[in-house]
């Protein structure tokens, strides 16, 4: 009920709440289940578990990283057949994750919610602020720390900005007095930014190094940070995996996978299995609902019917004309990343397109940039991928989850989804994965040459990710969207 004050009891030693706080118990009572029946997984096990079992690996390097999970905030484990074994780890009040969340907050962004938008920030702004972040973070394999007296973690989140913190770095951001087009938030974001990367891909090569391994795993909140992502890829090892859902939005599917093969049947096979696995596991697209629904939107719409492949080609001819659509199909995906079945859809090529998405359609940040998602085996024909790229099946780019370089003869196609330092947060699309979004963006290629889609969450500023049909509507209804196609239905305003 009171985080700032569990908070505090951390930083004064207090790992052990359950006198106060005891969910075995609570769930035994609730669910009126036998001691037996209730299996406790640590935090970070079940970021290291859902991570590695889900790779492609049979022995893997494993970093967790977050803000704080029980008192840890990193730990690293070896990934060996079945086995997960902690093999390093570093605990409150030190924490890199924190260290960005402040950050973050710092620049004017929502703490635990906003540090996707630091990250697009960075590439506007100079790491000149970095050396003074430096002395603070040792990412090392003996004894790992990160933490400074200038930042006061046991006062409320809200007013951290301890005197020493403004002298170094000014004041922090004010909403309607400052914007973040000013330099000095773009610099902050680039030095936290490098410092993180820096530190992180240090910490896994000295891994690798110790135990002789070339493959690793991300899990933990940080793991979404593309930027780094990207360059563990191409700079450490092409071998890595990270999930759609690193961070606190897998813990439930890692904890299952930690409980089946460490304590449970899946402890006695002979061999670590390759599992089946799709993104795609959200709830089913509610197309009967939005049927019953429809004298509702009539006044305002007009639905026209294309089945089978009708409506692929249809929405085809849309984008290739300029319009942005919404795009609802199948189930929803699993993590932050709109992997094709909750979509706002556009045309990747031109600069204006971008600012038309961001100010008309998704109302946010003009800063902010937008993916493409690119037809497998077309991707390093346009981005700067790891050129002993191995891997054929889950790698990060699977899940929208590594940012790499544009290719210099193909930028006058890639405007509208390059951010300002001509990075991209890549999305491959292979017709095994996703069939339907893959034959979109095929006939999009027919009719243009280009086998990219501008890709964002089907959303709009402030509300969450459009699950349903009537979430979806709401979102094109109170945008400038052309049009909206759920399942074989293509929704148009009237004029």
């Amino acid at each position: 009920p009171d985080p700032d004050a569990y908070l505090r009891g951390l930083l004064a030693g207090n790992w052990d709440r359950r006198e106060k706080i005891d969910p075995i118990r609570k769930i035994q009572e609730t669910l009126d289940l036998p001691s037996a029946r209730v299996h406790h997984v640590e935090h970070h096990l079940s970021h290291a578990a859902l991570s590695y079992y889900l790779s492609p690996f049979d022995r893997a390097i494993i970093v967790t990283l977050d803000g704080v999970g029980e008192h840890e905030t990193l730990c690293i484990y070896l990934g060996d057949g079945l086995r997960i074994e902690k093999k390093a780890s570093m605990k409150m009040p030190d924490s890199l994750g924190l260290l960005y969340s402040f950050f973050t907050g710092f620049c004017g962004f929502e703490i635990n919610e906003g540090e996707y938008k630091l990250m697009g920030l960075a590439a506007f702004g100079d790491p000149r602020f970095e050396d003074q972040m430096a002395p603070w973070v040792d990412l090392n394999l003996a004894s790992p720390r990160c933490s400074t007296d200038e930042i006061q973690w046991s006062v409320p989140m809200s007013k951290p900005y301890s005197d020493a913190i403004i002298e170094r770095f000014g004041e922090p951001f004010r909403p309607r007095r400052d914007s973040h087009t000013d330099s000095r938030f773009a610099d902050i974001a680039a030095s936290v930014q490098s410092l993180l990367e820096k530190q992180l891909l240090g910490l896994i090569r000295s891994a690798m190094a110790t135990w002789s391994c070339d493959a690793v795993c991300l899990g933990g909140g940080v793991a979404l940070n593309c930027n780094a992502n990207g360059r563990i890829r191409r700079e450490v090892t092409p071998n890595l995996f990270v999930p759609p859902a690193p961070g606190d939005a897998g813990s439930a599917l890692g904890a299952a996978l930690a409980y089946w093969f460490q304590r449970s049947e899946g402890a006695a096979l002979p061999r670590k299995p390759r599992i089946p696995f799709n993104p795609y596991l959200g709830s089913e697209l509610d197309e009967k609902q939005f049927l019953s629904d429809l004298p509702l939107y009539l006044p305002l719409v007009t639905v026209e019917y294309f089945p089978g492949r009708g409506i692929i080609e249809k929405a085809a001819d849309c984008l290739a004309n300029g319009e942005v659509i919404g795009w609802m199909n199948g189930r929803v995906e699993m993590g932050p990343r709109a992997l094709g079945n909750r979509s706002i859809l556009a045309d990747p090529r031109t600069l204006a397109m971008k600012d038309k998405v961001n100010e008309k359609i998704k109302k946010r940040e003009t800063f902010r940039p937008f993916a493409p998602s690119v037809l497998e085996s077309h991707e390093h024909k346009f981005f700067d991928f790891p050129e002993d790229d191995a891997l054929d099946d889950r790698r990060p780019e699977d899940f929208m989850l590594a940012t790499h370089r544009v290719r210099p003869e193909k930028r006058d196609v890639t405007r509208a989804v390059s951010h300002v330092d001509e990075t991209s947060r890549v999305h491959v699309v292979g017709r095994g994965k996703n069939p339907v979004f893959h034959d979109l963006i095929y006939e999009f290629n027919q009719r243009t040459g280009v086998p990219i889609l501008l890709n964002t969450s089907l959303n709009i500023a402030g509300r969450p990710l459009a699950g349903t049909s009537m979430a979806g509507m709401h979102a094109f209804l109170y945008s400038e969207m052309d049009r909206i196609v759920i399942g074989d239905k293509l929704i148009s305003k009237k004029s």
